[in-house]
């Protein structure tokens, strides 16, 4: 696709390294690399990092097993007397 040529002048007039998070929004800097890491990346990454850490069959688990039965827990939290309790169903098989 042709650009128009002040287009094309703007954009190598900015130099590499002044793009920032506001050009990228949901991006974060690599501090080890400098490059750009998007959020899908990011929740890929706590995904696996759950499923290793909770050994297992989750070790090994696709990311829609992990969403499945880690990530939406069917529970209802409670706060009696400021101290969380989780109640989750009698029929969830991970109870």
């Amino acid at each position: 696709m042709a650009k128009n040529r002040s287009v094309a002048a703007a954009i190598a007039a900015i130099e590499q390294g002044s793009w920032t998070a506001v050009s990228y929004p949901g991006a974060v800097r690599d501090p080890d690399t400098g490059d750009w890491i998007l959020c899908p990346s990011i929740a890929h990454n706590l995904l696996r990092a759950i499923g290793v850490l909770t050994g297992g069959a989750h070790a090994v688990a696709r990311g829609a097993t992990l969403r499945r039965r880690i990530v939406n827990i069917p529970a209802r939290l409670a706060r009696p007397q400021r101290r969380p309790v989780l109640h989750l169903p009698s029929h969830w098989p991970w109870a």
